[in-house]
């Protein structure tokens, strides 16, 4: 499992597109958040690498209202959003809290959701990223959009679904 929160709007960093083939290939499961650029107009609607890498789950966020954040990175790769804003986290706040927001934050959630769905794989399988994209699409259970990607993470039906075997590939 990876979780990333660095990005770049350019796909110019060989590295890291080597480091993505490589983890993926190894069975890798990898997380990244789309970016905050939402409501940037230089770079709202464009890639942001890595998420926007094929074999990457790139994340958005969505507020306590339900709606996209304005700040939220949008782009045709995304694949998912998570809560990512009015956060309370241990920090150096009042009473030891801060408030935050970003798809940083909702990345972490997606791969949490990740380790989980990999853990109620049955035995002998191993769930990698290019199957949890597609149990995102199936469980989410709506067409791709570039602001909310296949939808809001919703962890009980993914958990639902992720407790057996998937097969890439396969129609109805």
């Amino acid at each position: 499992m990876y979780d990333c929160s660095t990005k770049s709007n350019e796909d110019n960093i060989r590295d890291v597109r080597a480091m993505v083939e490589y983890a993926h290939s190894r069975g890798c499961i990898l997380v990244a958040a789309a970016g905050n650029e939402g409501s940037d107009k230089e770079y709202a609607g464009k890639m942001s690498y890595p998420a926007s890498y094929d074999h990457v789950i790139s994340v958005g966020a969505y507020g306590q209202d339900g709606l996209i954040c304005s700040f939220s990175q949008y782009n045709d790769a995304l694949d998912v959003v998570a809560p990512g804003d009015a956060l309370t986290l241990v920090g150096n706040g009042p009473n030891g809290y801060v408030n935050d927001a970003g798809t940083s934050f909702a990345c972490a959630y997606v791969s949490a959701a990740a380790a989980l769905c990999r853990a109620v794989q049955p035995e002998g399988q191993a769930l990698d990223g290019d199957e949890l994209a597609k149990l995102l699409e199936y469980a989410l259970g709506s067409a791709r959009d570039p602001h909310y990607g296949y939808g809001k993470l919703f962890l009980p039906e993914l958990l639902e679904i992720a407790d057996g075997p998937v097969a890439l590939g396969v129609s109805d």
